[in-house]
């Protein structure tokens, strides 16, 4: 008896296997050609036309018609994180634009709002498909290496800079290709956490002198905001990084009471016997710690008078319209004798005065959400040895990041800055890479 024909002809899967069966949305070579090309851009900021649409934005919103029709051609489930506090902050800015000085400012700043959160919904889309992005962040750290030592070489090139000028309170700030200097600080402080997420992966023979060039880029800037805020990433990197390899909690609480004993020691030493006290002088007038009591005074100045001003439109001035608030005679700042303020130099207290409480109350809970996203990512993970591996570092690196901007918006507006959105983006999609990965994935060669 003759055995029973096979068919060649594969069976038809259901439409529900078909549909899992579809590459996702953003997979493919141009997919990773944009990512790779959005990322080099990101510093690039001139403006080429209104509305401060830089070279980047042309290429994103080209991305964004894609990604739409991507969408409505396979009718992919799309991820949304901050759909809730996305929809509170633009109720609370629209209702603060009734009482906006200047309408058409709020209405400009609330198409880049748009703009932005569409372009990292779409990032945060595309990026999973891409698996651990390192293309992606060695191409970030590669061009930041480079923004960073184009910024100090303009200054000794055009100015005749040394190493003593570089680093002075006084003179002209490095900004390389951005506005202004905090921009470019901003910037480089989240460049270092992209680095550090490559540790393991990358060999150090490009690290260190990218994490170098970086450092030193940051110091030209003379941010102090931006020191101050890699410091305390940097702080949160140790303390997460200790974490997620196991080291035991009482080791480092120890390690922390000694650096903070020593600390004390250190200030009671140069009080009582003033030993130092001259190299504090020298280091505190001569390095950007200097202008720690000029900038302090000048943004207490402008949050003192965003306050009075919040006190009279709770609900918010507008978005935008710090900079249209016409000043006292006693309080104008700028130069030429303007009688308009500045922006508020604070993302928490221009949300609060521009958008009202509502809207911070948001930004808050964006924050939160995001510092979620990466310990859910990092607890996902089922495999000890895979965990403690890259995942340590990536979670370490994002979450030292992270903290250090939320830092940085005590003296800076960022919200607007493309580079932030990118990094929010690629910290979301790592966490979900780690969350899909679970167990340990196939090894990868580290870049040479």
């Amino acid at each position: 008896m003759s055995a029973p024909a096979v068919s060649l002809r594969p069976a038809r899967l259901p439409r529900s296997a078909e549909r899992l069966a579809v590459a996702p949305a953003g997979s493919g070579r141009a997919w990773s050609l944009y990512l790779l090309v959005t990322t080099a851009l990101v510093p690039f900021v001139n403006a080429i036309g209104p509305g401060q649409i830089a070279m980047g934005d042309v290429l994103n919103v080209v991305a964004l018609g894609a990604f739409a029709v991507l969408l409505i051609s396979r009718r992919t489930r799309l991820s949304l994180p901050f759909l809730i506090p996305a929809f509170v902050i633009a109720g609370a800015s629209l209702l603060a634009t009734a009482n906006a000085l200047a309408p058409e400012q709020s209405l400009v700043t609330l198409a880049q709002d748009a703009y932005l959160y569409l372009w990292f919904l779409m990032l945060v889309n595309v990026c999973p498909a891409h698996e651990d992005l390192r293309a992606v962040r060695v191409t970030w750290m590669l061009v930041s290496a480079l923004i960073a030592l184009y910024g100090v070489f303009d200054l000794v090139h055009h100015y005749g800079y040394g190493i003593h000028e570089l680093f002075s309170p006084k003179g002209v700030r490095a900004q390389a290709t951005f506005g202004n200097p905090n921009f470019f600080a901003d910037y480089l402080v989240l460049s270092l956490f992209v680095i550090m997420s490559l540790g393991g992966e990358v060999t150090w023979l490009l690290r260190l002198p990218a994490a170098g060039a970086i450092l030193m880029g940051l110091l030209a800037s003379k941010s102090l905001g931006g020191v101050l805020s890699a410091l305390v990433g940097a702080a949160t990197w140790f303390m997460v990084r200790a974490l997620t390899r196991r080291t035991s909690k009482l080791s480092l609480v120890a390690v922390s009471l000694i650096v903070f004993a020593f600390a004390v020691v250190g200030v009671w030493i140069v009080k009582e016997w003033e030993i130092g006290r001259r190299g504090l002088q020298v280091i505190t007038s001569e390095s950007m710690v200097g202008r720690l009591d000029k900038s302090s005074q000048g943004r207490l100045q402008i949050w003192g008078e965003l306050t009075r001003r919040f006190e009279h439109s709770p609900l918010g001035i507008g978005p935008g319209n710090s900079s249209f608030i016409e000043l006292s005679v006693a309080n104008r700042e700028r130069r030429g004798g303007s009688i308009y303020g500045k922006e508020a130099h604070n993302d928490y207290v221009g949300y609060a005065v521009e958008r009202g409480p509502f809207a911070l109350l948001a930004l808050l809970a964006t924050i939160g959400l995001a510092f979620r996203a990466i310990a859910a990512g990092w607890s996902a993970i089922r495999s000890r040895a895979w965990r403690e591996g890259p995942p340590s570092q990536w979670t370490a690196a994002f979450a030292g990041g992270l903290a250090a901007s939320a830092i940085h918006s005590f003296t800076i507006e960022k919200l607007h800055f493309r580079h932030y959105w990118l990094f929010i983006a690629l910290l979301f999609a790592m966490s979900e890479w780690m969350r899909r990965s679970g167990g340990a994935p196939e090894p990868r060669r580290r870049t040479a």
